[in-house]
């Protein structure tokens, strides 16, 4: 009989592991919860996860929950979770020392749209997804010869929004649309990246008076996947940067309104953004 999954990672461990350290049973990570000020040390396996998150049932004549194509939506993205990691180890055993490496127009799409898929697969919008398809089609749940009808065609719209299988359209569209701009990859000097439960930052701001306009995310330590609306060429480019620019992002994400965990690999680098700049 095969395992069915019910603990569904949005940030899925592929993503996590990189900002984990390895211990005898688990790869654990350092997290600050909400408004606390100190750090705890959890497994991976048990943080960015609810129970049947991609899941919809409904009961039947005897009152048995029945799912409906269940872990269909699940099981669809360790393709991409794969291929997301194969790029991470790449980058991982480049050995930087200028700006002159660049990544290929392949490693751009998986992480492009690892990031979109990041965004839609978040409880946030997973919720109000199945929120606006029962409060729309209620209407067709009454037709006589159509039971569960609401159950089944609110599956088919998360289907068709998250899932990663041929007939998926909408991550590939928002994919396409956030790669018009310029791509490229911050690598940290000195100070590491943190990341959070809610990771993708979308920058419309300044800093040291050039003004940009610039939506990515931390995929590890020490790097920063990022798209920019810039005239500047460098697109595919990894570009080295100093530890005040690390903290400007960084920052980002402790102030971030839809964070509610901040995670890291080192517990002195969640703990120095706490304090003075508390959340």
């Amino acid at each position: 009989m095969t395992t069915k999954t019910k603990r569904q990672h949005y940030l899925p461990k592929s993503y996590l592991s990189s900002f984990a350290t390895k211990c005898k049973k688990a790869r654990m990570v350092y997290i600050i919860i909400n408004s606390e000020s100190h750090c705890k040390f959890v497994s991976i396996d048990d943080i960015c996860l609810c129970n049947d998150l991609y899941e919809q049932k409904y009961k039947d004549d005897t009152g048995n929950e029945i799912y409906i194509n269940r872990n269909s939506i699940e099981n669809s993205f360790i393709g991409i979770e794969g291929k997301y990691k194969s790029v991470i180890n790449k980058l991982d055993s480049l050995h930087l020392k200028s700006n002159d490496e660049m990544i290929s127009d392949e490693d751009r799409n998986i992480l492009s749209k690892f990031m979109a898929l990041t965004i839609l697969r978040h409880p946030i919008f997973v919720n109000l997804s199945k929120q606006y398809v029962k409060q729309n089609i209620k209407s067709l749940s009454s037709c006589g010869d159509s039971k569960h009808i609401l159950d089944i065609t609110t599956f088919a719209f998360l289907k068709y929004f998250l899932s990663m299988d041929d007939h998926a359209l909408y991550i590939p569209a928002m994919q396409s649309t956030i790669s018009e701009n310029n791509a490229f990859i911050l690598k940290a000097k000195n100070h590491k990246f943190i990341t959070s439960d809610c990771p993708i930052i979308n920058l419309d701001g300044e800093y040291k008076n050039v003004k940009f306009d610039m939506i990515g995310f931390p995929i590890s330590p020490d790097y920063f996947f990022a798209f920019i609306d810039s005239a500047n060429d460098f697109n595919n480019r990894v570009i080295l940067i100093g530890d005040e620019f690390v903290d400007f992002l960084n920052l980002y994400q402790v102030h971030s309104k839809s964070a509610k965990m901040l995670i890291s690999k080192e517990e002195y680098n969640l703990s120095r953004y706490i304090g003075e700049n508390s959340r």
